[in-house]
């Protein structure tokens, strides 16, 4: 409903159930995710991302998770929400194990707030892929 009230209707939806694990930054529940599967374009780039917002935030409100390998719309604030005290202890584990940082991406500068010198540069707002 909120992908035809934007006037963004997904071309790819995919349902999948889950179990709970115990992994510290694991999207695993028992329950069920959605992945749906736009097609981004130069002209719905922002209505997407304020879709991919908003529809984060009814996951958020329902205490669900998410799969942060398929991830790209994430804000920093929408991980800390939703991994509390284990992003907590993963930043401790990530400065014990990886004090230099040398193990990272450009995904983890951004929902985990992990900078380094060099490659990825937490200051950089990550924009339209079309700039």
């Amino acid at each position: 409903q909120m992908s035809q009230t934007a006037k963004l209707e997904p071309f790819l939806g995919v349902l999948k159930k889950h179990r709970y694990d115990k992994f510290l930054v694991s999207h695993g529940l028992d329950g069920y995710s959605l992945a749906l599967d736009y097609k981004v374009t130069e002209r719905n780039w922002i209505d997407l991302q304020a879709l991919a917002h908003s529809m984060n935030d009814v996951v958020l409100e329902a205490g669900g998770r998410f799969y942060l390998a398929k991830d790209s719309t994430l804000r920093p604030e929408d991980v800390e929400r939703y991994l509390g005290t284990s992003l907590d202890r993963f930043r401790e584990l990530k400065a014990q194990l990886d004090p230099e940082n040398l193990l990272t991406s450009d995904q983890a500068a951004r929902v985990f707030k992990l900078c380094v010198a060099g490659n990825h540069d937490c200051s950089r707002q990550l924009g339209s892929p079309f700039d």
